[in-house]
């Protein structure tokens, strides 16, 4: 089901990273053994030269350092209320961290309205968190009131992946309805230049752009939730 409630979804969203990340072979953590066959040891004996080494690569399940990134849409279009936006934003972080399946991963926060700012990372688990959290919440998130343009949050992802030659585990994005380019972003997924699994939460489920409906029908790295 590549639409539902965004609890429910970003729970088995982090599973499935999770997952993912433990039965993947990374090839820089393997470990190579090199050993001699029995049948070649005994070939090599009575044949009086040295034996051929087999090399075996064990795959290690060791976890990948990266960061979830939750990027939230200040237009206005979650909610024009700044004290509203807070409370979601906030809730959202909350559900995030307290998943069963969460790995103590870093949070890293992209606001995205005329420009970009970040907050963090942040550890996930630590009081530090826990008071921006509240934070928002007191204070709200003020919006900009103009039409959002999401691009550049896809956009900044890739350009750190590619300076750093690291990928976050996931990217969640908090927005509403009337954004711009979103069909310039699922031609990102398309492509195959942007692979990192994507959770999009809107307020409703009827907000998401059709673009976006059809595409995470059919591909489950981009996945869409309502709030």
């Amino acid at each position: 089901m590549a639409i539902g409630s965004y609890d429910i979804m970003l729970s088995d969203f982090f599973r499935r990273i999770n997952s993912a990340n433990r039965s993947e072979t990374y090839a820089r953590h393997n470990r190579k053994t090199t050993v001699l066959n029995a049948a070649n040891r005994k070939y090599a004996a009575n044949h009086g030269f040295e034996a051929p080494r087999t090399t075996i690569i064990y795959p290690s399940k060791k976890s990948v350092p990266g960061k979830i990134i939750i990027a939230v849409d200040t237009s206005g279009s979650i909610s024009d209320d700044k004290m509203e936006t807070g409370r979601i934003v906030g809730e959202i972080l909350r559900t995030t961290v307290n998943s069963k399946y969460w790995e103590d991963r870093d949070v890293e926060i992209i606001y995205c309205g005329t420009d970009l700012r970040k907050e963090g990372p942040f550890k996930a688990r630590p009081a530090e968190l826990d008071a921006y959290i509240k934070k928002i919440k007191e204070n709200g998130i003020k919006t900009s009131g103009f039409v959002a343009d999401l691009l550049p949050i896809w956009e900044d992802v890739m350009s750190e992946s590619d300076a750093t030659r690291k990928d976050p585990f996931g990217l969640v994005v908090i927005t509403g309805s009337e954004t711009l380019n979103d069909e310039k972003i699922v031609s990102l997924y398309e492509s195959g230049k942007f692979r990192i699994p994507t959770m999009i939460i809107y307020p409703e489920e009827m907000s998401a752009p059709q673009s976006l409906k059809d595409f995470s029908a059919k591909n489950n790295t981009l996945q869409i939730a309502y709030i």
